[in-house]
């Protein structure tokens, strides 16, 4: 067996987000030496772009060797830690966004195969736990462990094909078998620190055989469990989802804390199949209207309880009240169970909300499920993570399946039929599935164009209104996930939204890969040669996506109906950041045929303040005539416009905003 001997010290962070140094590394007489590396690309959000909580890594030294197999022993110890608790919820939305890790201050890197992929052994000496962690899934397992800053500890960790065990003081501390092959198998080896000093030493290396463990028969409940000041459900020790609460102002308290104000508390960071990544959070408490939001609308849970209703089975109960006059406004119950025949976990909801004032609107959301990994990064400073979601399927009224492409398009509203379920279709093993069970009530809801969120509402007559104060309005629903080949199924036997069918009829849909959400940004453009680019514009119709007319191409935006063509919230508010100081410009190349009134021009508001900039108009018949609406920063966002003021055409091609310098 190869036998390797390594002393680092010093993986030091003196405060939080404290710029990387290099590591040392030095290597006993006679041993063959680990090549410390430089460190990883941080993973650092901009607070202008999703509100993404930093994580950086102060210091990362991995191997210049690759290992599978292996028993690595060390002492360690943690030092200097500097805690500082994420914001769990300001973009709970979007992606599962690991916030966890800022829990950890130490840990040993293995696998690590350069593709962002491999397992974390994490410790925390203020969580007081051990957790192991892998790239691009998440949590396997977690349990506590008592660890004192500045006490050393014989840690020993050995890897064997998909099993993890790590000994503390030679016990057992956490042993965690993943899927049925693991990945990776190969890789390479490291120690890093995150907010704290941890100083390892005495590092040995040896290589073992392979032996592939098949999971332990399933032998243990589910459990409800305060971890990282927030409480999970836990399928043993592997944490499986977490009770949210959306406070605007206040994301760190969790849900028996009955004193801070929300707006809706309910589920994040779930998973649908054990050993996968988390795959969305939904609502449970529903919203107060959003007129008159404000500190008087506000809720606080007043009863929250947890019981066991079966062995393999957790119960929720809830009942909420507005917090200014303690009516009470909502109620409801969640039950978690594992379903060992296909594998997954469902999470049955039943809500129920109270109102405090007579209701006078048609519809009153429910739920507002966000689907992970639909929606990609907007800028290019951003580290970009993967979509797997590439379409949305539900059965309508009369009972025809429906297919709608995640490309941010934004159609109308639907209605769904009861009793159906509403799936978002990937290429693997976890499809997101709501299964819609209420009864007496139209449910109609949509995509927003702008995160892909669901929408889920009950629809009511006009006749039906007002509804009177004090009336109970509930909702059942089940979250789950569909095996692929029953996802295909759904999929292959769905057709186009009308809409969709409209402008694509059966071509091949495509979606956008996800690193650029919305293409207009400074330094890159839009042209018309796809029906992504062509829809970005509200307002537009399928024949203003003309597939035989452009500038360089036969791809441009007719518009033959007087009226303005927007984006919807282009800025920091849409898909990208605010505009730095400095001066834009919004250019399009513009061709007019008997355009009357004022003709064709471009204009940008500077969202949400009232200031307009407009360009210069084209009017009458013109060939292709650059246009250009100058705009100053800084501003948090932009909304761009298309304007034609009368009868007659204009074609818009080669759309850019630009910074000019």
């Amino acid at each position: 067996m190869a036998r390797i001997l390594l002393f680092v010290c010093g993986l030091l962070a003196t405060a939080a987000f404290a710029a990387p140094f290099v590591t040392t590394g030095r290597c006993w007489a006679g041993e063959t030496a680990i090549i410390v590396g430089a460190p990883d690309e941080p993973w650092v959000f901009p607070a202008d772009n999703w509100d993404f909580h930093p994580i950086r890594y102060t210091d990362t030294a991995l191997s210049a060797e690759r290992y599978g197999n292996l028993r690595l022993s060390c002492t360690l110890r943690i030092d200097g830690v500097v805690a500082d608790y994420p914001p769990y919820d300001v973009a709970f939305h979007t992606r599962y966004t690991d916030p966890g890790l800022l829990f950890y201050h130490t840990g040993l890197l293995l696998r690590q195969d350069g593709t962002g992929n491999g397992y974390r052994v994490l410790f925390s000496t203020v969580s007081q736990d051990i957790a192991l962690y892998r790239d691009g899934v998440g949590f396997l397992a977690a349990r506590p462990c008592a660890l004192e800053e500045g006490k050393s500890y014989a840690v020993v960790v050995e890897a064997i094909a998909n099993r993890v065990t790590v000994r503390i003081d030679g016990a057992v501390a956490l042993e965690a078998i993943d899927g049925p092959a693991g990945l990776p198998r190969v890789g390479k080896v490291g120690v890093f620190a995150l907010h704290a000093r941890g100083d390892y030493a005495d590092i040995f290396i040896e290589t073992l055989p392979d032996s592939l463990s098949k999971p332990p028969r399933r032998d243990h409940p589910l459990t409800a469990r305060h971890w990282h000041r927030w409480l999970w459900i836990f399928d043993g020790d592997e944490p499986i989802a977490r009770f949210m609460r959306y406070d605007v102002g206040n994301h760190r308290n969790g849900p028996t804390d009955t004193g801070g104000p929300y707006r809706y508390f309910g589920i994040s960071d779930a998973k649908l199949r054990p050993r996968t990544p988390p795959a969305t959070p939904w609502q449970l408490d529903w919203e107060c209207p959003l007129a008159g939001v404000g500190t008087a609308r506000y809720k606080t849970l007043t009863r929250f309880e947890v019981t066991h209703p079966a062995r393999d089975a957790l119960r929720f109960a809830w009942e909420s009240a507005l917090r200014a006059t303690g009516e009470t406004t909502g109620r409801g119950t969640m039950t978690v169970r594992y379903d060992a025949r296909a594998n997954r976990y469902v999470y049955d909801c039943a809500t129920a909300r109270i109102l405090d004032a007579p209701w006078t609107e048609q519809v009153m959301q429910f739920a507002d499920p966000w689907p992970y990994w639909a929606v990609g990064p907007a800028t290019e400073d951003m580290k970009t993570w993967p979509r797997r979601l590439r379409y949305f399927v539900y059965t309508d009224e009369a009972g025809a399946a429906r297919k709608i492409p995640l490309n941010h398009h934004w159609p109308t509203a639907y209605v769904f039929k009861p009793g159906t379920a509403a799936v978002f279709v990937s290429d693997n093993e976890v499809n997101p599935a709501f299964e819609l069970l209420t009864d007496g009530h139209t449910l109609s809801g949509g995509l927003c164009n702008w995160g892909l969120d669901l929408h889920l509402q009950l629809q009511f007559a006009t006749e039906q209104l007002p509804l009177p104060k004090g009336k109970e309005l509930a909702a059942r629903f089940r979250v789950t996930t569909y095996a692929r080949q029953d996802a295909e199924a759904l999929l292959a036997g769905a057709k186009f939204l009308d809409f969709f069918q409209t402008v694509y009829g059966e071509m091949v849909v495509p979606i956008n890969t996800g690193q650029v959400l919305n293409r207009f940004g400074p330094g890159s453009w839009v042209k018309a040669t796809d029906p992504f680019d062509a829809w970005i514009w509200e307002g537009l119709t399928a024949k203003n996506w003309d597939q035989t007319t452009g500038v360089d191409d036969t791809f441009s935006l007719r518009l033959d109906t007087p009226g303005v063509y927007l984006t919807k919230n282009f800025g920091a508010g849409g898909y990208y950041g605010v505009f730095p100081a400095g001066t834009y410009e919004l250019r399009a190349v513009v061709k007019t045929r008997g355009a009357t009134g004022k003709g064709a021009w471009l204009s940008v508001q500077n969202w949400p303040l009232p200031d307009t900039f407009t360009s210069e108009a084209v009017a009458g018949t013109a060939d292709w005539t650059p246009l250009c609406a100058r705009f100053p920063g800084p501003i948090i966002g932009a909304t761009l416009r298309l304007h034609l003021d009368g009868p007659g055409a204009a074609w818009v091609d080669n759309v850019q905003v630009v910074k000019v310098e």
